[in-house]
C-alpha cells in the first residue's frame, strides 16, 4: 500500500471512481483501493467523503472550464463555430468513453444534489463558472449577427449547456451520440434562424 500519497492523484482518481461508477456505488474503500492507499492518508487530506466529493468537483470543474475557455476564448472560427465545435469535442469524448460516463457535475446533479446542499452549492458554483464563459462566446456571437435570438446570452448559455448536459442521460440509455448531435443541431438551428 501507500504507493500514492499526491493529494491531486487521489482527487483524480476519485474523478475517475465517480464518474464511472456515480456517488453512492463509489465509497471511500474503492478510493482506497484504486490509489493503493491506507484510510489515514485518506483522512489526512480530506475531513469526510463529502468533503472528498466536493474537492473532486472543484478539480472536475475547473479542468472543464479550462476546456471550453480554451475552446470559446480565440480570434477564429467565428463565435458561433467556435461554439459548435466545442459541444462537438464533448460530444466527441461521450463517444470514445462508449456514452458509460457523461459529466461529473451533472451526473452528481441528479444523484446527490437533492439531499446534500454543500454538494449542491459546488455543483451550483462549477455550473455556472461555465455559463460565464459560454455567455461571452454567445454574446460575441450575438454581436456578430450569427445568433438571431432576442434572449440574452445568459438565457441562451444556460438553455444550450442545460440541454447538452440533458441529453447526456439519453445518451447513456441508447449507448449513443446521435439524440445528443441532433439535439444540438436543433437548439443551433433555433438561435441564428
Amino acid at each position: 500500500m501507500n504507493l500514492k500519497h499526491d493529494k491531486i492523484d487521489i482527487i483524480a482518481a476519485g474523478q475517475q471512481l465517480f464518474r464511472a461508477s456515480g456517488y453512492h456505488a463509489t465509497g471511500v474503500q474503492q478510493v482506497l483501493a484504486a490509489c493503493k492507499i491506507s484510510k489515514g492518508t485518506f483522512y489526512n487530506y480530506f475531513k469526510s467523503k463529502e468533503d472528498f466529493s466536493i474537492q473532486v468537483i472543484q478539480f472536475y470543474g475547473e479542468y472543464m472550464t479550462n476546456y471550453i475557455t480554451n475552446s470559446l476564448i480565440k480570434e477564429s472560427p467565428s463565435p458561433i463555430n467556435r461554439l459548435k465545435e466545442m459541444y462537438a469535442g464533448l460530444i466527441a469524448i461521450a463517444h470514445k468513453e462508449e456514452c458509460s460516463k457523461g459529466c461529473l457535475v451533472y451526473n452528481f446533479s441528479y444523484e446527490v444534489a437533492g439531499q446534500n446542499k454543500a454538494i449542491a452549492n459546488a455543483l451550483d458554483k462549477q455550473f455556472n463558472d461555465w455559463l460565464d464563459v459560454i455567455e461571452k462566446c454567445i454574446d460575441a456571437a450575438k454581436q456578430a449577427g450569427e445568433i438571431t435570438s432576442k434572449k440574452t446570452a445568459r438565457e441562451l448559455a444556460e438553455l444550450i449547456h442545460a440541454s447538452f448536459n440533458g441529453a447526456f442521460g439519453r445518451v447513456k440509455m441508447s449507448r449513443s451520440t446521435k439524440e445528443m448531435e441532433n439535439s444540438m443541431h436543433i437548439l443551433f438551428e433555433l438561435i441564428t434562424s
